[in-house]
């Protein structure tokens, strides 16, 4: 037997065989039926699943590192759950203040505010306070960090509290783009200790105060709940990461067979006080002075003394009728009355996600010409318009 056929009968081990042209020729009708069966298996799995494995003609619906939610399906929900005691952080500021008045108000709630007064006011602690009193109703304040993990649990236990309605945390989309830290601390590691302290304390029912900023900058319109959340600045992507650990901690328990039911409300841009004059925002930190919501900076010039001589506008080259920038916006006791509607739907496992706006967008120079029809006469409201903030989207997200 010569060296050539010896090396036809030796299978491809080590390398050897691999030079023979007889042995060539049979591989290649295989190599290339391999291919085409794998051309086919991945075509027909990229159709089952609804996304092409092959190509660049897939089009994303998920924002890119930070993957989008699964969000469960649309579902008629009861209201009858009972919650009784229910824990209120960030109960010093603007919207935490409302939805804990809406609780007086329904007179069947015990009150428990935790604030830290970094941003809240301390007028708006003692008013409420007053109310309760009024109401005859109990309403408990306690000055504290809501990151401090064990102190919430103490408190979690100590006021056997049914649900957390968790609002506290930084809200200025231009201060998250110079102090992105501040943003990453008070909104998504604070998140992630008040799931621990309900853990340990057994509480098992949250509504989390999330944002429209979520989104960042959608290319259609209107957003929904499935629309992709692809936030632009470290305000959003804190909101979006909090979202994340909520809806993890939530499949975790869901897999230990415990209870624990979660709510997300994405707002927009929240506008309004109390209809009956009893509350409204007290906000003078610097933040609230250097990115003020517009109604806010609005009565600050009209009023005069306040250290705001005139109204700024950012941005006039959008595409909208006046080039201002346009936003939902939405009173804020129709989103209190959301958040009341929840505790009495929250139970199980469920987790349900609410965008939470009225559909009916505004420019900002039409809120500024509807806020000059109700200034004091007399007062002066000049206006400046400017360009836009870095990272801020045509909605643009203006809440507590």
């Amino acid at each position: 037997m010569s060296d050539a056929d010896e090396t036809e009968r030796i299978p491809l081990h080590e390398g050897v065989g691999v030079n023979s042209p007889s042995m060539a020729a049979r591989r290649w009708p295989m190599l290339l039926l391999g291919a085409v069966v794998g051309l086919i298996s991945a075509a027909a799995i990229g159709g089952i699943v609804g996304k092409p494995l092959l190509g660049s003609a897939a089009i994303e619906t998920t924002c890119g590192a930070v993957p989008t939610i699964t969000h469960p399906p649309l579902v008629r929900r009861t209201l009858d759950a009972t919650v009784r005691n229910v824990l209120v952080t960030g109960g010093a500021g603007f919207i935490a203040s409302h939805f804990a008045l809406a609780l007086l108000d329904r007179g069947s709630y015990n009150v428990t505010i935790v604030d830290d007064l970094s941003r809240g006011s301390i007028d708006t602690v003692l008013r409420l306070q007053t109310l309760a009193k009024e109401k005859g109703r109990p309403l408990q304040w306690v000055h504290m960090d809501v990151a401090r993990q064990d102190d919430m649990e103490e408190l979690l236990r100590r006021n056997a509290i049914d649900a957390v309605v968790h609002f506290s945390g930084n809200a200025y989309v231009g201060e998250s783009m110079t102090h992105p830290e501040d943003y990453y601390q008070n909104i998504t590691v604070s998140t992630v200790a008040i799931l621990r302290a309900m853990q340990r304390a057994k509480v098992t029912k949250l509504i989390f105060s999330s944002s429209c900023a979520t989104f960042g900058n959608p290319t259609e319109f209107p957003i929904t709940e499935r629309s992709p959340q692809r936030p632009s600045n470290p305000y959003g992507t804190a909101k979006l990461q909090a979202e994340h650990a909520i809806t993890h901690f939530l499949d975790a328990q869901k897999r230990l067979s415990l209870p624990f039911s979660a709510a997300m409300l994405r707002y927009f841009n929240v506008i309004g006080a109390d209809p009956a004059g009893r509350l409204g925002p007290h906000l003078r930190h610097k933040a609230n002075r250097d990115y003020p919501r517009l109604v806010d900076a609005a009565y600050d010039v009209a009023q005069g003394g306040m250290g705001r001589e005139s109204l700024s506008v950012m941005g006039s080259t959008y595409p909208t009728p006046d080039g201002s920038a346009q936003r939902d916006y939405i009173h804020v006791t129709d989103l209190v009355e959301a958040h009341v509607m929840l505790l009495a739907a929250l139970k199980g496992t469920d987790l349900m996600y609410y965008n939470v706006g009225n559909g009916s967008p505004y420019t900002v120079l039409e809120i500024v010409k509807g806020r000059e029809s109700h200034r004091q006469e007399g007062a002066h409201q000049p206006e400046a318009v400017s360009a836009g903030r870095p990272s801020h989207p045509l909605q643009r997200p203006e809440q507590d």
